[in-house]
C-alpha cells in the first residue's frame, strides 16, 4: 500500500521531469516564437526560418536585456534566435521584420546610441540615409551643461530598412547601444480599404456625369453639379489620404538618439583650455612684436628726436632770456623816466 502510495506521487513527476529533458534535448537550445499576421482572423503567412514553424499573429514584442541596454523587436514576422550565450552572437542573429509581398508594412526604428561626437554621428547618420534615397525629417544637437545630445529623424526605403539599421550600429565613434527597437505595423486592411472607396467614389462621378449629359431643367443640372462638386471634394480627400498611407509604407522612420559620452566631453574640455592657452601665447607674442617694432623705430629715430629736443629747448631758453632783458630795460626807462619827472617837478 505504501509503495503503491509513493509511485502514485513519485511517477508523475518522475515522468514529467523526462518530458522536459526529452524536450529540450529534442528542441537544443532554439527558441520557436508563434505569431499569426492576420489582425482580423484573415489569411496566415507561410514563412520561417525553419521548416517546421507554426504560423505567427500580426503583432509581437520581444525584449533581450544585455549588458546596460535593452533590444525590443516588434512587428510581423518571426523572431528566432539562439539562446544568449554572447552579446555579439544574439545581436548577429536577431532577425527584423520586413514588408513580405502581398502585405503593407508600416516599418519604424527606435535607437539610443552612446558615440564620443553627436553632431559629427549625427552628419554621418544623414548622409548614410541620403545615399540610399532616404531624407532627413528632424535634426538637431543641444547641449545642457555638459551633456550633448543629437535626435535625428531619418526616412528611408523600407527595402533598404535592415541595411541602414546595420550601418547605424556601425557608427564611427559608436560606444554603446543603449536601446533599440523595431515595430511593423500592417496597413494591408487600411490600403485596401481606401483602395476600394476611391474606385466607389470614381465609378460614382461616372454615373454622376452620365446623369448630367441626359439632365434638360435647370434644377436637375444644379443639383446634379452640386453633389459632383461634393463628390470631388470626397475623392480628393481619399486620395490624399491613400498617398499618405503609401508614403508612410514605401518609407520606414527612424528615431536615433546619439548622447555623447562624459570622456569626450572632458577631452573636449582639455582641448578648450589648450585652445585657450595658446590664444594667449600667441596674443603676447603680438604684443612682443609690436614692442619691437616700436623699439626699432625709437632706436631709428632716436638721434634725430634728441637734437631737435636740445634745440627747441635752446631757443626756448633763448627767447626766454630775450624777453627778460627786454623786460628789465623797460624797467630800468621807467625807473629813468620817473626819476627826471621828479626832477622837473622840483
Amino acid at each position: 500500500m505504501v509503495g503503491r502510495l509513493r509511485w502514485s506521487v513519485l511517477g508523475p513527476l518522475v515522468v514529467a521531469v523526462l518530458a522536459v529533458l526529452l524536450g529540450r534535448v529534442r528542441h537544443g537550445l532554439v527558441i520557436r516564437l508563434p505569431w499569426s499576421l492576420s489582425e482580423r482572423g484573415g489569411s496566415r503567412l507561410e514563412r520561417s526560418a525553419f521548416a517546421d514553424t507554426p504560423d505567427w499573429s500580426d503583432d509581437f514584442s520581444d525584449s533581450h536585456q544585455y549588458g546596460r541596454g535593452e533590444r525590443r523587436f516588434s512587428g510581423t514576422r518571426p523572431m528566432v534566435y539562439e539562446s544568449p550565450i554572447t552579446d555579439a552572437a544574439r545581436i548577429e542573429s536577431l532577425s527584423y521584420p520586413v514588408a513580405d509581398s502581398g502585405r503593407s508594412i508600416a516599418l519604424r526604428a527606435e535607437l539610443r546610441i552612446l558615440v564620443q561626437d553627436a553632431a559629427s554621428a549625427a552628419r554621418e547618420a544623414q548622409r548614410i540615409a541620403g545615399a540610399i534615397g532616404g531624407y532627413t525629417v528632424q535634426a538637431q544637437v543641444a547641449q545642457h551643461g555638459q551633456s550633448v545630445t543629437a535626435q535625428v529623424v531619418l526616412a528611408v526605403p523600407s527595402t533598404k530598412f535592415q541595411q541602414v539599421l546595420e550601418e547605424l550600429r556601425k557608427l564611427p565613434g559608436l560606444s554603446a547601444i543603449e536601446h533599440e527597437s523595431v515595430s511593423g505595423q500592417d496597413m494591408t486592411t487600411e490600403v485596401i480599404d481606401l483602395e476600394a472607396r476611391v474606385r466607389a467614389a470614381r465609378a460614382t462621378e461616372e454615373r454622376l456625369l452620365a446623369l448630367l449629359q441626359r439632365a434638360e431643367k435647370v434644377k436637375d443640372v444644379l443639383q446634379v453639379e452640386e453633389e459632383l462638386q461634393r463628390l470631388r471634394y470626397q475623392l480628393e480627400r481619399l486620395e490624399a489620404q491613400q498617398r499618405s498611407l503609401q508614403e508612410r509604407i514605401r518609407y520606414a522612420l527612424v528615431s536615433l538618439t546619439l548622447r555623447q559620452t562624459g570622456a569626450t566631453l572632458v577631452r573636449r574640455t582639455l582641448e578648450a583650455l589648450r585652445g585657450g592657452w595658446r590664444e594667449e601665447i600667441e596674443a603676447l607674442a603680438d604684443a612682443a612684436r609690436v614692442i619691437g617694432h616700436l623699439a626699432a623705430r625709437v632706436a631709428v629715430f632716436a638721434p634725430l628726436t634728441v637734437t631737435l629736443a636740445w634745440v627747441g629747448r635752446w631757443l626756448v631758453r633763448r627767447l626766454s632770456s630775450s624777453v627778460l632783458d627786454s623786460t628789465e630795460w623797460h624797467r630800468q626807462d621807467m625807473s629813468v623816466w620817473r626819476d627826471a619827472s621828479r626832477s622837473n617837478g622840483h
